[in-house]
């Protein structure tokens, strides 16, 4: 077993690696492809994933790097959409009570990625009417007004 959980770690790697160095060259429609592949290769294993706090982990780097690559792709609407996604996904994560706890917490720590992008990603369309609704409905959903504290940079790359 844990050669398998090796082997797709190891795959999934290689193409956030390859779909990272896409994206650096600026060939974003190959990178959106490597990451496409990575994402769902995750979510195919993620229980079997190594370790509670590696798979979040892993979903939140696949999510961001995604939704990066869609907005320089210029679909700022779907990276709207895969942001709120996987925040969603954490958020109903902790909520649920049939999630075990180390799932929750890892799911606790990493949702403050995805709210620092979310909020980053709001602040960069300035005002875009078809993005902005989106974000707004989705971290009203997820009922994370409380954490508007959260330091907000400007907008950068999160690819990793």
């Amino acid at each position: 077993m844990q050669n398998k959980q090796t082997d797709f770690y190891e795959t999934w790697k290689a193409l956030t690696h390859e779909g990272n160095a896409y994206f650096h060259a600026n060939a974003y429609i190959q990178a959106l492809a490597c990451y496409e592949h990575a994402r769902s290769m995750l979510l195919q294993y993620f229980e079997e994933w190594g370790t509670p706090d590696d798979a979040v982990a892993a979903l939140v780097v696949s999510y961001l790097n995604l939704a990066d690559t869609q907005q320089r792709l210029g679909r700022s609407h779907e990276a709207a959409d895969t942001l709120c996604m996987v925040h969603e996904r954490l958020v109903l994560s902790i909520q649920h009570p049939a999630t075990e706890p180390a799932l929750r917490e890892a799911a606790c720590r990493h949702q403050r990625e995805t709210f620092a992008a979310l909020t980053q990603f709001a602040q960069a369309q300035n005002q875009d009417p078809r993005v902005c609704p989106l974000v707004e409905a989705c971290l009203a959903r997820t009922n994370v007004s409380m954490q508007l504290s959260l330091p907000i940079n400007g907008p950068t790359s999160r690819v990793h």
